[in-house]
């Protein structure tokens, strides 16, 4: 074996162990994050009807962001935040939260619109 051919196999070696040392950090799992919940109970009252309906709001979050929200269990596809305050919508309602009051206010199917307060729970 020639110098330049030992070089070139001890190179090639190095190269190799670097490749799979990436490809295996990218493979191994990041462990999850731990999301804390948010958790509150909405009175909203619905007009033209004048009904009150209990209405529950979970908001799961981690230190970066809000990242599931659920009223009434029932997980939301989408919604959008702009500081304390969060729009979405569910089953044809059109829902807009302000948690720095915190309250409700809604509109389904154009036809009624709802508006109450919401107490954290603990």
């Amino acid at each position: 074996m020639t110098p330049s051919s030992i070089l070139w196999r001890g190179l090639a070696a190095c190269i190799s162990l670097v490749l799979c040392a990436s490809v295996s950090a990218q493979t191994t799992p990041k462990p999850a994050k731990k999301l804390k919940t948010l958790s509150y109970t909405c009175r909203v009252v619905y007009e033209p009807a004048n009904a009150m309906w209990v209405r529950e709001l979970e908001i799961d979050y981690d230190t970066k962001a809000f990242q599931v929200l659920r009223i009434d269990g029932v997980r939301a596809h989408g919604f959008s935040v702009d500081g304390a305050s969060i729009i979405t919508h569910l089953d044809n309602e059109r829902i807009m939260l302000d948690l720095s009051v915190p309250s409700w206010k809604s509109q389904f199917r154009e036809a009624a619109q709802g508006q109450g307060v919401c107490i954290k729970n603990r």
